[in-house]
């Protein structure tokens, strides 16, 4: 099964995808949405191209595992992209409470400074690790995040 994830923020989408057999994730694109103002468009186009099976919504649950204020948004988000969608797709969220500390670490491995303090290439990398995440959950694998 084919997965696309994202990384909602109030300013960029990080978006990744898992490939047919869900056992490799790269990094799709990064939308910014004050630049893309239509970027539910933008979303649709990639959703279309990447033809995935299911899409993956990562949720910053607190720390005890409560929804927080930023939740709420992701899950408006999420009806607003099946809303725009020609067919209806399956969902399910992903908590990703520790997405950010392992994405710095990727980050910092990579050897252009310019690359690590490049946003739009750390928001993809958060889609990756967020789906990197669901998929071995899914598996029944442990997650190190």
């Amino acid at each position: 099964m084919k997965y696309l994830c994202f990384d909602y923020g109030s300013r960029r989408i990080g978006i990744a995808a898992s490939d047919p057999t869900a056992t490799v994730v790269r990094p799709v694109t990064t939308i910014d949405c004050k630049v893309t103002p239509r970027f539910l468009d933008e979303i649709k186009k990639v959703i279309t191209e990447e033809s995935p099976e299911k899409l993956i919504f990562g949720l910053p649950l607190g720390p005890y595992g409560d929804e927080t204020e930023m939740c709420a948004k992701i899950r408006t988000f999420a009806d607003k992209i099946l809303a725009v969608l020609d067919a209806p797709l399956p969902i399910d969220f992903m908590d990703e409470s520790f997405s950010s500390v392992t994405t710095q670490s990727i980050m910092l491995e990579s050897s252009s400074k310019k690359r690590r303090k490049d946003k739009k290439t750390i928001d993809r990398i958060a889609a990756c690790v967020i789906l990197e995440s669901y998929l071995r959950e899914q598996s029944g694998q442990i997650s190190l995040y």
